[in-house]
């Protein structure tokens, strides 16, 4: 199994990822000790026990080699973890997580008031915005073309996306646009 995190004295507190590098499936998270949540997901998916079957099963399918864990966020501000777990499960659409909103499954957190929580808590299951994006290859699916023409589309500024990582994600709006400007529709001038 690759790490892209290497464990030290420092605990680190922020958002992480498990990705399936065969399939691009990805498994969102968060916790105060991500080395210590790592061996716990590591357990549970060894031991057969992993709340997430989806995962669980890929797990057991392609093998453990097959999974990368990278750390996508540090946190300092702890009351800021789930908000930031938040925004990644909102880009990313991470098809292995089982709920679409961060929450804690202990309560109450380390060092938080129970109120403190509660309004953190009701933030996160209530976001103001919901931004729809696209990879690379859904995009190459959906317009019938090689991941490599949407990519150089990118790569020359023809199509707006945001890098995150090594992992690239076109705005719907933005994919509309350009194809609205790029492919319009000709209509069949046989009536003449």
């Amino acid at each position: 199994m690759e790490r892209a995190v290497r464990h030290n004295s420092t605990t680190l507190c922020g958002v992480y990822t498990i990705t399936n590098t065969v399939t691009s499936h990805r498994y969102v998270g968060s916790s105060h000790d991500i080395h210590m949540r790592w061996k716990t997901h590591q357990g549970r998916l060894l031991k057969g026990k992993h709340h997430s079957n989806k995962l669980q099963s890929d797990w057991n399918s392609y093998g453990p080699d097959t999974f990368r864990f990278e750390v996508v966020e540090l946190v300092t501000d702890h009351a800021q973890l789930f908000a930031a777990e938040q925004r990644w499960i909102d880009c990313l659409s991470p098809e292995y997580n089982t709920k679409v909103n961060a929450v804690s499954n202990k309560t109450p957190v380390k060092g938080f008031k129970r109120k403190q929580q509660e309004r953190q808590r009701e933030w996160v299951t209530k976001p103001s915005f919901t931004l729809e994006m696209v990879t690379p290859e859904q995009i190459a699916q959906r317009m019938r073309v090689s991941q490599n023409m949407i990519l150089q589309l990118i790569k020359r500024g023809e199509l707006p996306a945001t890098r995150f990582g090594k992992l690239w994600r076109i705005k719907e709006s933005d994919l509309e646009d350009y194809l609205s400007r790029n492919y319009t529709h000709k209509k069949d001038n046989t009536d003449k």
